[in-house]
C-alpha cells in the first residue's frame, strides 16, 4: 500500500538567514562589528562616565530608560575614539563635566 507524504515545511528564512546561505560549497561569511564607546551622561551633577569598547549598547540603553523613568536626567550616546581616554578628551572639548568611573552613572 501506498501512503502519501506531506512536503516538508521549511521555515521562512530571516533576512540575514537568506543572505548568508548560498550552498554548501560557499565558506560562511563573516561580519565584522567594529567596537564603540558609549558617553552617559548625568545632568542632575554634571558627571559623564565613558563604557567600553562595546559592540552592543542595547543594556546600557535600557539602564538609561529605566533611570529616566525614575526621574533621573540621564543620557548615552556612542562615541568613538581608540581608547576610553582619547573618548573622554574628545566629549570634555565639547561639553563639560566630571569624568566618574564606569557603571558609576548607571548600572548594569
Amino acid at each position: 500500500m501506498l501512503t502519501k507524504t506531506q512536503p516538508e515545511r521549511r521555515r521562512s528564512l530571516s533576512a540575514e538567514d537568506a543572505e548568508n546561505e548560498v550552498g554548501d560549497r560557499a565558506m560562511p561569511r563573516e561580519r565584522y562589528i567594529e567596537s564603540f564607546y558609549l558617553i552617559i551622561s548625568d545632568k542632575d551633577n554634571g558627571t559623564f562616565s565613558v563604557e567600553g569598547p562595546m559592540t552592543d549598547d542595547r543594556l546600557w540603553n535600557h539602564a538609561v530608560v529605566v533611570a529616566q523613568k525614575l526621574g533621573r536626567r540621564v543620557s548615552c550616546s556612542t562615541a568613538s575614539g581608540f581608547s576610553a581616554e582619547d573618548t573622554a578628551r574628545d566629549w570634555l572639548q565639547r561639553y563639560s563635566g566630571k569624568q566618574v568611573l564606569p557603571g558609576e552613572i548607571v548600572h548594569l
